[in-house]
């Protein structure tokens, strides 16, 4: 026990000389500070260059999570769009009645000499929809 007090000590005093133990160098708590600084440093380094500096830092990241949310979102409603788009095709398409109801109604068409008057209310939109 004693012998590793000394060599302790001797490391915390002397830290420009290596301490030789019978014929094994020990090495000293400086060295060994100084190459994991070396690490320690170029990993902080890069952690905050990456999270800051680079292309896809941080702050990019985040913008991109929230527009990808967005987009899911509306993807969904186009998605719901297209299935109402679609049932009132099938609905449509069979009846030519309802073709004509559906033009009418929609595209605001019009027979030869006839005249369409759509009724709106306070917010210029239509009353029936």
């Amino acid at each position: 026990m004693s012998l590793w007090k000394a060599i302790l000590e001797n490391l915390s005093i002397n830290l420009q000389k290596p301490y030789i133990c019978g014929e094994k160098i020990i090495v000293m708590k400086q060295l060994l500070l100084h190459k994991y600084r070396f690490y320690t440093l170029t990993f902080a380094g890069l952690f905050f260059w990456m999270l800051f500096f680079d292309i896809n830092d941080i702050f990019t990241q985040i913008k991109m999570y929230r527009e990808l949310g967005r987009l899911e979102d509306e993807k969904k409603y186009y998605i719901e769009k297209i299935k109402e788009v679609e049932k009132e095709r099938i609905e449509v398409m069979g009846n030519k009645k309802l073709v004509e109801k559906f033009a009418r109604e929609k595209y605001l068409m019009k027979k030869p000499k006839e005249e369409i008057f759509v009724i709106v209310d306070e917010e210029n939109q239509p009353i029936e929809k």
